[in-house]
């Protein structure tokens, strides 16, 4: 590039910020270049690569049948996945690391805004759900409630289920909504662990605990604070 990113001193070497505040991208062309240099090295005419961008949630709930539908018409499809928070997988997405993003959308908060070269599906509908585990299952009112000052497993305001919650005014979903906030938590995955361990109130997608609902591990409480529609989005270009 005839940049210089490295600053060679005596007993050390400092890295250029301007490296350092593109290391996403640096990354992310680096995982590609490996990725260009495995296809030219073991190219099969048979096998095609689709890279896909999706939520932590999302790859737990919803790519596994994805994934059994998609090898059973193209056998040879292989997929790689990168997997983060909405904010980083429609980077992903809009850079070009990859050519397809699953996400959540709720319709309190509408639809992820792209141009028209932007193509969408929807593959199925989902509800966030609140949910107490561990011990706190004991402390289940028989109105289906909790007391007012329970724990709860919190998101950002600004990641996407925040605002969902935050929109639609739902108790124990963001800090200050209700309860003492235990951890706060962007990742869906993380809130499911710590409600299960019974930490706090967790709002979660149906798909990602209805076993553990039908077991007993996790105890709905979506009669009494209600549930937000949700809907599996597919986006490709």
């Amino acid at each position: 590039m005839r940049v210089e990113v490295l600053d060679r001193q005596t007993n050390r070497i400092e890295i250029s910020p301007a490296l350092v505040s593109n290391e996403g991208e640096v990354r992310a062309l680096t995982a590609r270049l490996c990725e260009l240099r495995t296809k030219i090295g073991h190219h099969d005419v048979t096998r095609t690569t689709l890279a896909i961008s999706a939520q932590h949630a999302a790859t737990c709930s919803t790519f596994p049948d994805m994934a059994l539908r998609a090898r059973t018409k193209f056998p040879g499809v292989q997929f790689r996945i990168q997997v983060g928070n909405l904010n980083d997988c429609v980077t992903m997405f809009l850079r070009g690391d990859t050519s397809m993003l699953l996400c959540y959308e709720a319709e309190s908060v509408g639809p992820l805004q792209f141009g028209p070269d932007i193509l969408r599906g929807i593959w199925g509908t989902d509800y966030l759900i609140p949910v107490v585990g561990g011990a706190l299952r004991y402390r289940v009112r028989d109105t289906g409630g909790v007391a007012s000052d329970t724990p709860a497993i919190v998101y950002p305001e600004e990641s996407y289920p925040g605002q969902v919650l935050q929109h639609c005014q739902r108790p124990f979903g963001v800090s200050g909504s209700s309860g003492s906030s235990f951890t706060v938590t962007a990742f869906l995955s993380v809130a499911r662990e710590l409600s299960l361990a019974g930490l706090g109130v967790g709002w979660l997608p149906f798909s990602m605990v209805h076993q553990e609902i039908g077991s007993g591990a996790l105890i709905l409480l979506a009669n009494t604070y209600g549930k937000e529609p949700l809907q599996i989005a597919i986006l490709c270009r």
